[in-house]
């Protein structure tokens, strides 16, 4: 009655004498019999309870292997306080409401690995106050700031560190038998762990290949060597790989409603190409795989989306108050991290050089209340000021969006200000005991700055053609033309607000 699954175990023993006989009667007719069937119960529970927290309201799924631990009134105490504090400074009450819950109730791995996205999504919250509201906790000394190094292959922990100084240039995965750049915005994520004085915590990583720390793979194939598979299953829009670990060469096609194949023949062989375009129409394909090698092979099919729910060392490195509260994270002084996208805004007085000379004092005030106001709006919208730059400041933004509408907030009643922004790779580095970019990206936008007049706001072509950004530029700005910025294209506008001002 109401559905459910039949669990059937087969257990052999081959006990060597009637005290074995005995012994397995016990240990495996009784004791392995109840035991299973509490853990079963609680995975059904699980199952039930993750399907309710869909609702609105509802709690969050329970752990189905490891029953909720005791919270004593000596434990409630350690939490509380700290808690308290965090409120105190502008932490969300109901965010360490129910952070408070989980560190005195939680089994100790989930303790050890503390992910702010994901456990917002789990619990129901806006994730920009469970990654303020944690950060708080960590320098109130209930949490403790840790690094995840992930693997780019199986996007597994493959390393964790305590401070962002113990980073490299390079990670490997063992797994993987991987060696790989790091990525400050893929392969560096900021995860929190209990404090050890408040509770253990376990930080290992257990069911590597299962499907919860692998969701970017959509299936899994082992061939043996000549073997002939047809991988049939239904695809939605979107990239993605087939790729394996000892394989020459990954595959890549996109999934479109505008293809007409449903059908991929693939060898398997160093320098292979598919019959067909590698593009597949949405819905049932099949993709046939030919292993052409004299040995086994694992092949898996990938998503080539990146996962949404991980804050990386990128966005950290935009957050202000992330900076504020550990200053000492840093990158080693000879460190030169990558980072596969940074969104830079400068702002700058136009006219400040040529009036340096003779009205310094309000030179200096002009640049001052630039600096605070651009660091409201990065603020506001999750970025970071940077740095004075000569006659302007620099803020960071790990979001394009975010970086386009801070841009859209300074306002200068005076219209003395010009603003530039590009988006694009650079590297991440240590400059004065404070974390900073390097690189082309940022050469670009400070020069894309430089020609813009005041009341204007020059962006570069990357951005004015970036889908999400385009009723943002049609509700905010008019264009005023283009101009090309060493080899790059930029656009001339003009936000309405300044122009208003003006």
């Amino acid at each position: 009655e109401g559905g459910g699954t039949e669990l059937r175990h087969k257990i052999e023993i081959r006990p060597r004498g009637l005290l074995g006989i005995a012994a397995a009667t016990v240990e495996v007719g009784m004791r392995l019999r109840r035991g299973l069937e509490r853990v079963y119960r609680r995975i059904d529970t699980a199952c039930m309870t993750a399907r309710e927290s869909a609702r609105p309201g509802s709690m969050p799924p329970v752990d189905p292997f490891e029953p909720p631990q005791r919270a004593t009134d000596r434990l409630r105490a350690r939490v509380d306080g700290p808690l308290e504090r965090v409120v105190e400074r502008g932490g969300d009450p109901h965010v360490a409401e129910a952070l408070a819950s989980h560190v005195c109730t939680a089994p100790a791995q989930r303790l050890g690995r503390l992910r702010p996205r994901a456990w917002a999504r789990a619990h129901g919250f806006e994730e920009s106050l469970v990654v303020d509201t944690m950060l708080l906790a960590a320098d109130e000394g209930l949490l403790e700031v840790l690094w995840d190094i992930l693997c780019p292959s199986c996007r597994i922990p493959s390393g964790i560190e305590e401070s962002l100084r113990a980073l490299g240039e390079h990670g490997r995965c063992e797994v993987c038998d991987l060696d790989f750049e790091l990525d400050m915005a893929r392969s560096v994520e900021l995860v929190f762990r209990v404090h050890p004085s408040i509770r253990p915590a376990d930080v290992g990583v257990y069911c590597i290949g299962g499907p919860a720390h692998s969701p970017h793979v959509v299936a899994q194939v082992r061939l043996v060597p000549r073997e002939r598979f047809a991988l049939s299953l239904d695809l939605a829009p979107g990239r993605f790989h087939v790729t394996g670990r000892g394989l020459p060469q990954r595959w890549s096609f996109t999934v479109d409603e505008r293809a007409v194949f449903d059908r991929w023949d693939l060898p398997l062989r160093e320098g292979a190409s598919p019959d067909v375009p590698r593009s597949l129409r949405p819905g049932r394909v099949q993709i046939l795989l030919t292993n052409d090698f004299e040995q086994e092979v694992v092949v898996r099919l990938e998503r080539a989306t990146l996962r949404d729910d991980a804050v990386t060392a990128a966005d950290a490195a935009a957050s202000a108050l992330f900076r504020d509260l550990f200053p000492d994270q840093v990158l080693a002084p000879e460190r030169l991290v990558a980072i596969a996208d940074v969104a830079l805004l400068f702002a700058r007085v136009v006219d400040a050089l040529d009036r340096f000379e003779r009205e310094e004092t309000e030179v200096h005030r002009e640049l001052v209340a630039l600096s605070s106001e651009v660091e409201a709006a990065a603020h506001l919208e999750g970025g970071a000021l940077v740095k004075l730059h000569g006659d302007g400041v620099m803020a960071v933004f790990s979001d394009r969006v975010a970086a386009v509408r801070a841009a859209l907030r300074v306002t200068r009643p005076d219209a003395t200000v010009g603003l530039g922004l590009h988006a694009g790779p650079a590297r991440m580095t240590s400059i004065g005991g404070q974390l900073d970019y390097f690189g082309k990206t940022l050469h670009l936008a400070e020069h894309i700055s430089r020609v813009a007049h005041a009341g204007e706001l020059v962006v570069s072509e990357a951005l004015l053609e970036d889908p999400r950004m385009v009723a943002l530029f049609a509700e905010g700005t008019e264009t005023l033309g283009y101009v090309r910025v060493g080899s790059l294209l930029a656009g001339r506008l003009r936000t309405r607000a300044l122009q208003h001002a003006s």
